[in-house]
């Protein structure tokens, strides 16, 4: 379950990340939201895998 969101997540941010060069960079409007949300993905993905283990702990309690 958490396996692909996680790489969702990644092709995502990495997709978004794409944009943001394609509007410009980050110095513009479009291309400074799009940076944040790349960060944020990438964020909520390394965030996954802690969380997944957090749960697995939960369960087994």
């Amino acid at each position: 379950m958490f396996g692909f969101r996680n790489r969702w997540l990644r092709s995502f941010a990495d997709t978004t990340g794409e944009c943001v060069e394609a509007v410009g960079g980050e110095g513009g409007d479009a291309g400074a939201r799009l940076a944040k949300l790349r960060d944020f993905s990438l964020f909520a993905a390394s965030e996954m895998a802690s969380m997944q283990e957090r749960w697995k702990q939960a369960q087994s309690e």
